[in-house]
């Protein structure tokens, strides 16, 4: 069986987590500096959530990211998404406007 590739947000996990391990925090101990449940950082470091502008900007503080890269990232990925999301609607709208066009023919 092939390896799956990692998505954005494994990968987005997987740096925090290098970033946090650098700085030898553990994941309570960011949970504590970011103010959210430990939990939160868990779900982050592997993947499973999406994050807000607000807590990337928290991360940024908390591990000491100098930049605005990931919160640049993390708009980056909103934005994509949100594309991505009209573009799948479009595309159903499109689909459904064809069915009633070929029922109504019938």
């Amino acid at each position: 069986m092939a390896a799956q590739n990692p998505s954005a947000l494994e990968i987005l996990g997987q740096l925090l987590k290098k970033d946090r391990d650098k700085r030898g925090l553990t994941q309570q101990a960011l949970a504590q500096l970011v103010g959210c449940e430990l939990s939160s950082v868990i779900d982050i470091e592997a993947g499973r959530v999406e994050l807000s502008k607000g807590m990337a900007l928290k991360l940024q503080d908390a591990l000491q990211i100098k930049d605005n890269s990931l919160y640049n990232l993390i708009a980056a990925l909103q934005r994509d998404r949100a594309k991505r999301k009209s573009e799948r609607r479009r595309g159903l709208d499109e689909r459904t406007r064809k069915i009633l066009r070929d029922l109504s023919a019938g």
